[in-house]
């Protein structure tokens, strides 16, 4: 008996002792990924956590989480301290680490409805910029703007740089685009005349502005009581624009030599005056501008301007659908325009 006794309890002790064993403390381990980011771009957690059934994630910025391997984003920018806390059977263990959010850099852009512009005429701006919550617009004129999409027209031709600068949380960014301010296409101002193209100008530098797209008529012989007067007439419909070259040698061959004389824009063109009058404008729009014409002949539906070089014809609607540039009145050049209009007409 006393043996049988020694050895039950000799069984007893070592089943005391195994039902003893302790379990492990976690082991608090994670990496997030990116490991500084900017405000309210997502971070991915990844928990590498020994020995734990259950976690708590503590972001810093008063939100939390219990998912094993969470997702994240700041709304604000600054330095969190990124806590998680491991719960196993052996106790609980916690983990600490920082992170650094801080805001996007701006990135300034913008277009521009039309890259030249005649002066006076409106240019649109549209903002295309990043991460901005401020505009500052510098036209390169004096003049500037705070709208985000602004719009500004220029007093004079040349070349100006528009600058933006957009200012965020992130700080600044500034970009600049260039636009090309020309005068309209045409003034009153003895010599010039349009798409380029001036009075007294020889068919040798014009033909490279019309390129091929224009009609060779005539030539016109005009006669009067002293003189003969050799015309040449050539006209690009698309652009809207009759020219009339005045033969320098009488010739009845178009030669580079010959000159423009007179410059018919037809309902079609585009441009303006200096003054802005333009195809579609009224009689009553001319007369602000330019006062009352020297002549108005009812026949024929014209405001003639002589002493300015410039005739404006009118529809049955007292609207502008034709403009005659020609030299300021001369006894010469009235002669040949009156005769062009007489042979025009028969």
């Amino acid at each position: 008996m006393k043996k049988n006794f020694i050895v039950l309890t000799t069984s007893l002790l070592i089943i005391i002792i195994n039902g003893c064993k302790k379990e492990p403390l976690p082991t608090v381990e994670f990496t997030f990924s990116p490991t500084s980011a900017l405000v309210n771009e997502t971070i991915t957690f990844t928990n590498t956590s020994q020995d734990a059934t259950s976690y708590a994630w503590d972001f810093g910025d008063g939100s939390s989480s219990t998912i094993q391997n969470p997702s994240h984003s700041y709304a604000s920018a600054g330095t969190f301290t990124i806590t998680l806390t491991a719960t196993g059977d052996g106790g609980v263990s916690t983990g600490k680490k920082s992170i650094s959010i801080t805001y996007p850099a701006p990135t300034a852009g913008f277009t521009m409805d039309k890259t030249s512009a005649h002066i006076d005429e409106p240019i649109a701006m549209t903002n295309t910029s990043l991460n901005a919550k401020t505009y500052t617009w510098d036209f390169g004129d004096g003049s500037s703007s705070t709208s985000q999409n602004p719009s500004h027209s220029y007093a004079s031709a040349g070349t100006f740089t528009i600058t933006l600068t957009a200012t965020g949380d992130g700080g600044t960014s500034t970009v600049s685009n260039s636009i090309v301010i020309t005068k309209p296409p045409f003034n009153i101002i003895p010599g010039v005349g349009a798409m380029n193209i001036s009075l007294a100008e020889t068919w040798q530098s014009v033909k490279p502005k019309l390129g091929t797209d224009y009609t060779q008529y005539g030539p016109l012989m005009l006669s009067s009581s002293t003189k003969t007067y050799i015309i040449h007439p050539v006209e690009s419909k698309s652009k809207g624009i009759l020219l009339y070259f005045l033969s320098v040698t009488t010739s009845m061959t178009f030669n580079s030599a010959d000159v423009v004389f007179l410059i018919d824009l037809k309902e079609n063109f585009v441009g303006e005056t200096e003054k802005g009058i333009k195809m579609g404008s009224s009689l009553n729009e001319v007369i602000a501008a330019y006062g009352n014409p020297t002549t108005h002949d009812l026949t024929n539906k014209v405001y003639r301007y002589p002493g300015l070089g410039i005739a404006f014809y009118y529809n049955n609607s007292s609207v502008i659908n034709e403009i005659t540039i020609m030299t300021p009145s001369t006894k010469k050049h009235n002669e040949i325009v009156d005769l062009l209009i007489e042979k025009i007409k028969n």
